[in-house]
């Protein structure tokens, strides 16, 4: 499985890391970014299954998060 995390808050990646590293029964691949702009360059370039999106970046918020990565 590969998630994205696109959280320009260090303390809530490190959480969602922490998270899955405790499950090691599932392969899961996680990658970060701090900054939608980075976060959606990674997506188009790699892909996720599962996108876990702060709705308050730098370079946006709101829905206009949700839609740029939609």
């Amino acid at each position: 499985m590969d998630i994205l995390i696109i959280d320009d808050n260090p303390g809530d990646r490190l959480l969602l890391d922490v998270f899955f590293a405790r499950i090691p029964e599932w392969q899961i691949c996680v990658r970060e970014s701090a900054t939608l702009t980075r976060g959606c360059e990674v997506l188009a370039q790699e892909g996720a299954d599962i996108v876990f999106l702060d709705m308050c970046l730098p370079d946006a918020e709101g829905l206009a998060c949700l839609h740029t990565v939609r």
